[in-house]
Order: structure tokens, then C-alpha cells, then sequence
């Protein structure tokens, strides 16, 4: 009687301990199938670049122009964008940076189109070409001198030319970035908060750099 106990207690251990292996490995394949999921919509296409960060996105500027056996020299600039991206590249001075700046905007925003205001005759026109093979769109622009004799940092003398941007009616919205500056994820809402019904027709963030200047805003973003 006792052997058929401790045998029955025995087939009920068992039983217990097989349907505890089965449940967990259905909780493992559950877990597996809602990771694969999760995974496979958060996946983007990507491919190898030395620039960033191992990912490269392709896109309608022909930023892989070697992949797509294109010229970056012949590229469109027609656009019919309403909201751009802008930058200014006055000399050669910020060439790398305006490469960079103009791979990280298009790679969180491929629609988008990316213009550089410049003047000819101080960027050459091997830059030049570069800078189309990343996906800017070059706009030629003359310069607005400083408007009084005070002394202005060498980095600064070319910086009124950014009113410049205020004539180009063709555009709804523009969001300017300094060659200086990279970007690191979509902003492309930003460009929400200039529209009929936000009511703003100018955004910008203040300048933290000193406490004396914290009522002015900062003119490498707005």
C-alpha cells in the first residue's frame, strides 16, 4: 500500500514537473514570436558608410551616387518642397561640416528638400559638387555686409547674410541649421509650428551661452 503511494505520489511529481517544462517553453515561443514582431517593424533598410554610424540611407538627392553609377554633378535642383531644410556655407572653411550635417538631415528626413546658400566665388566647384552628392540643393546668394563699423569675430562677418532666406517667398517653412551642428533624429515636426493655425511665423530658442544674453535667440537654429 505504501509502495502504491509514494508510486502514485511519484507519477504526480512527474506529471507536475512536465506540465511546468511545457508551460514555460510556451511562455519562451510567446515571448520569441512578440520579439521577432517588434523587431521586423522597427527594422530599417540599411547599408554600409564610413561617415556615420554604419548605417547609410538612400534617398532621392543620390547620396549613394556610386550605387545608383549616377553623376552628382547632374542632379535636379528643381523642387517642389514647400518646407525645406537650409544651411550656408559662406567659405570653405565649414566644407566637412556641411557634408555632415547634409547626410544626417537626409538621413532622418529623405523627402525633405536641403538647400545651402553659398557664394561662387568662394567655393570651388569641386566642393561644390560634393556638397550636391550628399543632397544639397545650392542657392546662390549675395552677401549682406555688417551694417555698422563695429568689430565682428572673423566666424561672424558673413552672418547677416542669413536674412537673405526672408525673400524666398517660394518656401512655407524653413528650418535653418548652422554647418556646426548635426541632427540626431526626425525634427520634421518642427515645421508644425509654423503654420496658419499655430499662429507663429518665426521659432527659435535662446541663446544659453552667457546669462547677458539669455532675451536673444540663437541664430545657428531657428
Amino acid at each position: 500500500m505504501k509502495q502504491k503511494k509514494i508510486f502514485k505520489n511519484f507519477r504526480s511529481y512527474r506529471y507536475y514537473k512536465v506540465l511546468k517544462l511545457s508551460f514555460f517553453i510556451l511562455i519562451l515561443i510567446l515571448y520569441s514570436i512578440l520579439l521577432i514582431v517588434c523587431f521586423s517593424e522597427s527594422e530599417e533598410e540599411k547599408y554600409d558608410s564610413p561617415i556615420f554610424d554604419g548605417t547609410y540611407a538612400c534617398h532621392d538627392s543620390i547620396s549613394c551616387g556610386i550605387k545608383y553609377g549616377k553623376s552628382a554633378c547632374n542632379i535636379s535642383t528643381d523642387s517642389q518642397f514647400k518646407e525645406v531644410f537650409m544651411s550656408a556655407l559662406y567659405t570653405e572653411n565649414y566644407f566637412k561640416g556641411s557634408l555632415l550635417l547634409g547626410y544626417t538631415i537626409k538621413k532622418y528626413h529623405p523627402n525633405h528638400a536641403m538647400y545651402l546658400l553659398y557664394f561662387p566665388s568662394q567655393i570651388s566647384a569641386s566642393l561644390v559638387c560634393q556638397l550636391k552628392a550628399v543632397g544639397w540643393i545650392m542657392k546662390e546668394v549675395e552677401r549682406i555686409p555688417v551694417p555698422w563699423d563695429g568689430h565682428l569675430y572673423g566666424n561672424f562677418d558673413d552672418q547677416f547674410t542669413k536674412l537673405q532666406m526672408w525673400s524666398l517667398i517660394e518656401f512655407d517653412s524653413i528650418i535653418y541649421i548652422d554647418s556646426d551642428a548635426i541632427v540626431l533624429q526626425r525634427i520634421d515636426n518642427l515645421f508644425k509650428m509654423i503654420t496658419p493655425y499655430a499662429k507663429f511665423e518665426f521659432a527659435a530658442a535662446p541663446d544659453v551661452l552667457d546669462w547677458q544674453i539669455l532675451t536673444k535667440f540663437n541664430a545657428g537654429t531657428y
